[in-house]
């Protein structure tokens, strides 16, 4: 058995926590699509590594979810920086 892909879970589910932590702790809203990005990310890969039998079209979907929930999440990030000078 691989370790590796069950290590990668771990690290998105610290993710999740450092996710919460931004947005209750900081009161950082973006924490939230953090939080989104890397629950998402552990579903796909628990499906995938425990052959849960999803129609391929979910994991499209929950896919697709993530990478926008991240594209938010940098937005607000970004909108959040402050300008150069």
């Amino acid at each position: 058995m691989n370790v590796l892909p069950w290590v990668s879970i771990g690290l998105e589910g610290i993710a999740i926590l450092l996710g919460a932590g931004i947005a209750l702790g900081k009161g950082k809203a973006y924490g939230w699509g953090i939080v989104l990005t890397f629950t998402v990310y552990v579903l796909y890969d628990l499906a995938r590594l425990i052959s849960i039998p999803l129609d391929p079209l979910w994991l499209t979907v929950l896919f697709f979810l993530a990478s926008l929930s991240i594209l938010v999440t940098f937005w607000q990030i970004y909108r959040e920086l402050p300008r150069r000078r």
